[in-house]
């Protein structure tokens, strides 16, 4: 792919690939298993129309069949592999083009990208982009210093996207019928770069590239634990494999790792300084190989699982009505309620 491209794979057909490499060429093989790798044929209807050198486009995780290309004037739409495409909303940003698609049969599309007469950057998103696309613009959503690195999708909830930007802030944008609200989750890492961040499907779990290494989290950002399980460099993009819980790690110069998740990335301890503070809100849990230290005001159903103790500090409280399990058997047995 010469300097970089982008590449996606099917999830439910595996032979089915389809990569772009520079100036919007499209490359495609429906036998990627196999021996040689796989025959693939060269599109080039985007050439020369493309936003950024290396243009990064979205496949629905639902339905590989879906594609989402941007041009420079507008969002392109596949059903067939690529084998079609059709227009679906027409923008006019002039660069920094990034999208991301939630994963259902029917997803919504989000795309950032920069406006030129407000200097800005803008948020699109496109409900029911497979059946009958209806877009939204937002201007101004982004500031310049907020330009969107990469965006992600929730994959358990299809109105929550996590996006890097290029100060190295993480934000996480939430969208409802009266609009959306983004905040910063760069909790105790707010000296850190971060250049990608994904939410791992049916668990609490972020996961972070970042400039230093591999980081995680368990309590939606407000603390970031660093994995001494891969060389501590610039990670710049991670793939989660549901089948088998295999996190693929991709960086800067130091190759692609894997890791099982679950057990080489549990936090070594929620104690001392990563001890588990303040009021706790929303329904989680706290898994950890280590030990954990809580002086949590519990407002939600919440479990701590510990593979050797738990202690609770003065000011633990579990509010009335509210479902609270500890448990001594850490990551990789524990059961959440």
């Amino acid at each position: 792919m010469g300097d970089g491209g982008t590449i996606h794979i099917d999830r439910q057909d595996p032979n089915k690939i389809i990569g772009c490499t520079q100036y919007g060429n499209l490359y495609k093989t429906t036998d990627g298993l196999a021996v040689n790798g796989g025959t693939y044929v060269r599109d080039a209807r985007f050439y020369n129309n493309h936003p950024l050198f290396i243009t990064e486009f979205s496949v629905n995780e639902a339905d590989g069949n879906q594609v989402y290309f941007p041009t420079k004037t507008d969002i392109q739409r596949s059903l067939d592999f690529g084998d079609t495409f059709e227009n679906i909303y027409n923008y006019n940003l002039s660069g920094g083009i990034k999208m991301t698609v939630s994963r259902e049969l029917d997803p919504t599309v989000y795309v950032s990208g920069y406006n030129n007469t407000t200097f800005s950057y803008d948020l699109v998103i496109i409900e029911n982009a497979a059946t009958n696309p209806q877009a939204t613009l937002s201007e101004g959503v982004f500031t310049s210093s907020e330009g969107i690195d990469k965006m992600t999708c929730d994959p358990m909830i299809s109105n929550v996207i996590y996006a890097t930007t290029f100060r190295g802030d993480i934000l996480k944008i939430q969208v409802d019928n009266s609009g959306f609200t983004k905040e910063s989750i760069r909790g105790n890492a707010s000296d850190i770069v971060f250049n990608i961040v994904i939410k791992l499907p049916n668990k609490n779990t972020l996961v972070a590239g970042t400039n230093v290494g591999l980081l995680h989290s368990e309590d939606g950002g407000s603390t970031w634990v660093l994995s001494n399980q891969i060389p501590y460099c610039q990670v710049r993009d991670l793939k989660y494999r549901e089948d088998d819980q295999h996190l693929f790690v991709f960086t800067y110069g130091r190759g692609v790792w894997a890791t099982t998740v679950g057990t080489s990335i549990c936090p070594p301890n929620y104690s001392g300084i990563n001890k588990l503070i303040g009021l706790q809100n929303s329904n989680t849990s706290f898994m950890t190989d280590g030990t954990i230290e809580s002086r949590q005001i519990i407002n939600a159903d919440v479990d701590y699982s510990s593979g050797t103790f738990i202690e609770f500090l003065d000011d633990f409280e579990v509010r009335f009505g509210k479902q609270f399990q500890a448990l001594s058997d850490g990551c990789n047995n524990a059961q959440s309620n």
